[in-house]
């Protein structure tokens, strides 16, 4: 009766943990428990491969006060390019940028590998706001707006 028990407890143990582990990649717009209040934050992310499906992405989210918003964007800055640091804020009433940091790429072995650059943002307030990113080399003559990204978020 052990053997049986064990035989079938065993594999069904392990489908279990496998299963767990997976993981998607899918890159939409992704709403996760925030860690205060109990409210909802909204997290949305941008791959390097849609960056080169297509240069200029335009996204639309809702979020409710007080949640909060994330917006992760593939990064390469070992190509002299990089985001704007503070992205155009059509309306700074209703939200405003709390954070931002590049991440730096998992250890992959890779020399030049990209990264990711992660922007926090706060509602203010119930409304509409258009946030615009965009990814260029900075310094006199660089190429400017290689890639865009225009978010547009509603405050509930």
């Amino acid at each position: 009766m052990k053997k049986l028990l064990t035989s079938l407890i065993v594999p069904l143990l392990l489908i279990g943990v496998a299963v767990s582990g997976c993981k998607s990649n899918n890159s939409s717009v992704n709403t996760v428990s925030s860690l205060d209040n109990g409210t909802k934050s909204v997290s949305i992310e941008v791959t390097g491969a849609e960056f080169d499906i297509q240069s200029n992405i335009v996204k639309t989210i809702d979020v409710v006060y007080p949640g909060s918003v994330t917006v992760t964007l593939n990064s390469n800055q070992t190509t002299g390019f990089s985001w704007t640091t503070e992205p155009v804020n059509s309306n700074p009433d209703v939200i405003s940028q709390y954070d931002h940091n590049y991440v730096a790429p998992e250890a992959t072995g890779i020399v030049g590998a990209s990264g990711k650059e992660v922007w926090t943002f706060q509602p203010k307030a119930t409304g509409t706001a258009m946030l615009t990113f965009e990814y260029s080399r900075p310094w006199e003559g660089g190429e400017k707006a290689v890639r865009t990204f225009q978010l547009t978020i509603t405050v509930k």
